[in-house]
Parts: structure tokens; sequence; C-alpha cells
């Protein structure tokens, strides 16, 4: 799906960070992402490593052809037992913020595969 990562959904110094990684004149208040809208792997496979090869087959299939949509970053509502998952995959907490009661927000820079 199409999404944001936008300045009222992060901290005064996650958002330095983010908007850091841009020249002076492309900062912006808000920069677009791909959420991952469900991602999951039975529990039958858990631990093969199947849910990291499927991650970056994603980043990768999304690297390769910018034809799906402009996009900088991807986004994820993590569940809270996914967390340990998505930062073993390079995703960062954008917000300190529990989304609900069982969510995290979390992002990828794509800019982290060049």
């Amino acid at each position: 799906m199409n999404d944001r990562i936008s300045r009222q959904d992060v901290t005064n110094s996650q958002w330095k960070k983010i908007k850091g990684g841009f020249p002076e004149r492309k900062q912006f208040g808000s920069y677009p992402a791909i959420k991952i809208g469900r991602f999951a792997v039975s529990s039958q496979y858990k631990g093969r490593n199947i849910g990291t090869d499927l991650m970056n087959l994603l980043k990768g299939m999304l690297n390769e052809n910018p034809n799906y949509s402009a996009f900088r970053y991807l986004t994820v509502d993590a569940y809270l037992s996914a967390i340990d998952f998505y930062q073993k995959n390079d995703f960062k907490i954008l917000s300190e913020k529990i989304l609900s009661d069982h969510t995290r927000l979390m992002f990828f820079d794509m800019m982290e595969l060049e």
C-alpha cells in the first residue's frame, strides 16, 4: 500500500534523522513510503529464515523496479511479537507511540540497499 512518513508521526529526534538523509532543498513535511500490510510465515516453518528470505526478495523487487511506486521507505505496523524480526531485517522503530495495544510503527530506508 502507498504510505508516508510524516512529521506528526515521530519524535523530534527521529524526524531530524529522517530529514537529515535529504539535501536541504528536498526537506519536506512527509516522505513517500510503501506499507507492508500483512507479512507472516506459518509457525510450522518458523526459524528457517523463510521470513528474512522473503523480506530480502521483496526489498530487491521494489528496489529493482521503480514502476511500483515512487517511495523512499518501507513501513510496517509491526506486532509487538514481531519487532525482533523486523529489527533483524534492518527496520527501525519510527515512533515510540504504540499505535494500538499490539503494534508499533517501523520503517526501512531503501537507500540502505545501495
